[in-house]
């Protein structure tokens, strides 16, 4: 993260001035594009039964003058907030089960229900060097995603969530093998297959923590233009996670 001049005592003076607010992010923008937005704030909506990135729309977009002001969320960013001590000492700290990425939305849903309210402040700019800590491993970062959103439906899902989500991550994994013939497919099944597995095995967080170079090993022979041939090859002569 790279922090710019007094963004910390901004933050402060937002809670002071509203006691009403739990917690606070700032706007977070790649650190290796400055202009573009990473986080503006989160609405979960149907993104738990979609299996979707909860975000909102300006997710990715270019920062301009509209993107102003103190504006609500449903979840302030993991790598960028402030939170108050009385409202973390009701909700507890971030869950264990959870290792990388969606622990900021189970938290932050927690302190929802303490009846925090929770903003972004879009005045004010983080920067983020996004994904640095996996190493742009791009097959490992597709299995954490998929396997703490299903954790994260599991978590805060209601009854249809997880009827939705859990039928529509299935749904995916046999598209996906169905369509292996291409390698936008074919590239992404281990880590899907291997997602679900681990999820269901309960291997998530003390799992990655004390397998995290296991499980880098693994995946790091996988890329984007790995085909169905190379994926059968990989089965064969890997050792399974």
């Amino acid at each position: 993260m790279f922090v710019p001049k007094n963004l910390i005592f901004h933050l402060t003076q937002r809670l002071k001035k509203n006691k009403l607010i739990a917690a606070i992010s700032p706007k977070v923008m790649f650190a290796d594009d400055p202009k573009t937005i990473w986080f503006g704030g989160t609405k979960i909506g149907y993104n738990l039964k979609l299996q979707r990135e909860c975000s909102n729309h300006i997710c990715k977009k270019k920062d301009s003058i509209k993107f102003k002001g103190l504006i609500k969320t449903d979840a302030v960013v993991g790598c960028a907030s402030m939170m108050r001590s009385k409202f973390l000492k009701k909700t507890g700290l971030s869950d264990p089960d959870f290792f990388y990425g969606e622990e900021d939305i189970e938290l932050s849903h927690r302190f929802k229900k303490t009846g925090g309210r929770l903003v972004v402040d879009l005045n004010r700019k983080i920067y983020h060097s996004v994904s640095y800590t996996v190493n742009h491993n791009w097959a490992k970062t597709i299995y954490y995603n998929y396997k703490y959103r299903l954790l994260l439906i599991k978590k805060i899902g209601s009854v249809s969530d997880k009827f939705f989500g859990y039928s529509i991550f299935t749904i995916k994994l046999i598209l996906m093998i169905f369509l292996s013939f291409r390698k936008k497919y074919s590239s992404r099944i281990i880590q899907i297959f291997y997602a679900g597995l681990h999820f269901v095995q309960k291997k998530y967080g003390s799992f990655d923590r004390k397998k995290y170079e296991l499980v880098d090993n693994f995946f790091s022979k996988i890329n984007k233009k790995s085909s169905i041939k190379d994926i059968i090859s990989f089965l064969n002569n890997e050792k399974k996670i």
